[in-house]
């Protein structure tokens, strides 16, 4: 449920003596979009062009000649263009167009990975682990050509993020992407407790209860807020009976998870989801910390005290976490939830 790496975008530098005829096939046959031109009155520079992009994009630099080292303003033009590096080369070569390639390089590849805390101390053990070294965010991609490029945002990696979202600093490390990436991979959880000062984490239980007996819907969409926010890890799932009165008993569909945020916190959150608007609760989230029940009247306050309004406040809190296409897919799951409740199991 915590997803701590993700990969950046590729970049290609690409050196020709036909620049033109070089742009226009990636313009017009390779449906490139031209971020940069060495017309413009300023380069773009790092900021500007990963806005645009995600690990599936590669950028591609036009330059009349490959230096050892390239920055923005030595490119005549900036592309970025939604493929893989060896497809696009692949294309020159196919269409009859590997003339117009003179030389080529590849950059670091880039890896985001979200931190929690101690940003510095992540960084140093990471250093420390892979032999790499700590450098300039802004210029780090001009001093390398080959390994990877390590940057650091306290932002879910869930979605793009922005080269303006990660830290001053970044760790360059000699390492091949698929290998370095599957080692972060593994010790993950290493270094998101380095940041936390292997502070402890908390265990704690929700047991879903839906009368009408939909709990797959009420699962699926529980999972799907908790991957967006990245609430926690899970431990485990299963079904069992909780006691409503002496002589009735309910289903309940429980999730063990262990999560670096306060109970309190989850509690919010949970709440926020058991409606989906003022007149229309859908579905009981109990959550239990150490076999007790964490009870929603501790989010009360002297100016809100009914439940549905406490619940609307936080809803409206985790609408403004999610992204616009986030927030369509959540709406769609409760649009079922909704249509549900026509028909009890």
């Amino acid at each position: 449920m915590i997803n701590l790496i993700r990969s950046g975008p590729k970049m290609l530098v690409l050196s020709s003596d036909y620049v033109k005829d070089t742009k226009d096939y990636i313009e017009n046959v390779l449906g490139g979009v031209e971020l940069h031109s060495s017309e413009e009155a300023f380069p773009m520079g790092m900021e500007d062009i990963t806005e645009k992009a995600d690990e599936k994009s590669t950028f591609v630099l036009v330059t009349c000649t490959v230096k050892e080292m390239v920055t923005m303003a030595d490119c005549d033009h900036v592309f970025i263009v939604n493929q893989e590096p060896y497809e696009l080369l692949t294309n020159f070569f196919n269409d009859g167009k590997k003339d117009l390639i003179k030389n080529t390089r590849p950059s670091p590849r880039m890896i985001i990975m979200k931190t929690l805390g101690n940003v510095e101390k992540v960084m140093n053990c990471i250093a420390d682990d892979y032999n790499g070294s700590i450098e300039s965010r802004a210029k780090i991609f001009e001093r390398h050509s080959t390994g990877c490029v390590i940057l650091f945002t306290q932002s879910s990696v869930n979605r793009p993020v922005s080269y303006s979202e990660t830290m001053e600093k970044a760790v360059y490390i000699d390492m091949d992407y698929p290998s370095l990436s599957r080692q972060l991979r593994i010790n993950n959880l290493k270094y998101l407790n380095t940041g936390l000062n292997y502070e402890d984490w908390f265990e704690l239980t929700i047991k879903i209860y839906d009368s009408y007996g939909h709990y797959d819907l009420h699962y699926k969409r529980l999972l799907y807020i908790m991957e967006k926010l990245e609430l926690g890890l899970i431990l485990g799932e299963s079904w069992g009976t909780d006691v409503a009165t002496v002589f009735y008993s309910v289903g309940v569909y429980k999730l063990r998870f262990f999560t670096f945020l306060d109970p309190k916190e989850i509690k919010e959150i949970l709440l926020g989801l058991e409606f989906i608007d003022r007149e229309t609760r859908v579905v009981d989230y109990d959550l239990y910390h150490k076999r007790r029940k964490v009870h929603w009247d501790i989010l009360r306050t002297k100016e809100i005290k009914k439940k549905e309004n406490v619940a609307m406040v936080y809803r409206n809190r985790i609408l403004k976490r999610l992204k616009e296409h986030e927030i369509e897919k959540l709406m769609e799951m409760e649009e079922e939830i909704r249509d549900s409740r026509k028909y009890p199991i």
